[in-house]
């Protein structure tokens, strides 16, 4: 290879990197000035190409909250993630939790293990999977005590009027979905179930007076 060959490719080897300069035109690559830097539809004045920019907007920056724990010099880790500084402890068993562990439900400060354990076992209201719907049993058998007027009325409308104020006084309960309608209407129709039964027996013990009279 020639002298002046090896010079020429040694200084292109060596040629500096240009580092970026702003925004450049998509076709000439030419740096575009400042009046450039808008959102729309511009025209390069070196090439007349016309190409759309956009102008980005840096992000906000992000303030960092630092909390200051005054419980000991070393700060407990938490049970489940070792990197996490613990922010409570758990008021079932103790054990130290991180705010991605801590779980506050009706009261309580509950890690995710006693929180399982007790939304199962149906001790915290607001966790519950099932319940009685007492409004609705109450209206079928309010129902039911139409047809069964003779002898079972005097039964079978205390009874729908007392899970009807239950149903009234459970819904009240989180987690609990029971219809304030079908609890009214099983108590109003226990009651006219009651005086029913109530009458008719008054005419019957009536026609038999009247009966042994005559």
């Amino acid at each position: 290879m020639p002298a002046a060959a090896v010079a020429t490719a040694s200084r292109k080897r060596r040629k500096p990197k240009r580092g970026y300069a702003g925004p450049a035109c998509p076709q000439c690559n030419r740096t575009l000035g400042a009046e450039h830097l808008v959102d729309g539809q511009q025209r390069c004045r070196t090439c007349d190409h016309d190409f759309t920019a956009y102008r980005l907007s840096p992000l906000p920056e992000r303030a960092t909250v630092v909390t200051a724990l005054a419980t000991t010099v070393a700060a407990t880790p938490c049970a489940r993630h070792e990197r996490n500084v613990s922010v409570a402890s758990c008021g079932r068993c103790g054990v130290f939790m991180c705010q991605l562990c801590r779980i506050d439900s009706d009261g309580l400060v509950l890690c995710p293990g006693c929180f399982e354990r007790l939304a199962d076992e149906g001790t915290l209201p607001s966790a519950r999977k099932s319940y009685r719907d007492y409004g609705r049993m109450a209206s079928h058998l309010a129902l039911l005590g139409f047809f069964l007027m003779w002898p079972l009325g005097v039964l079978i409308g205390p009874f729908a009027m007392w899970m009807g104020v239950k149903g009234l006084r459970t819904r009240a309960q989180p987690g609990v979905h029971i219809s304030k309608a079908r609890c009214i209407t099983a108590i109003v129709l226990g009651i006219i179930e009651t005086v029913v039964w109530f009458a008719i027996v008054a005419a019957i013990v009536w026609a038999v007076s009247q009966g042994k009279r005559s």
